[in-house]
């Protein structure tokens, strides 16, 4: 399953995936 760029959604997970991560 590649990537959508398009998805809001995917980025906005990635972005509070890597937040939580980092924290």
């Amino acid at each position: 399953m590649p990537l959508s760029e398009s998805d809001p959604r995917v980025f906005f997970a990635a972005e509070r995936t890597l937040l939580a991560w980092v924290r």
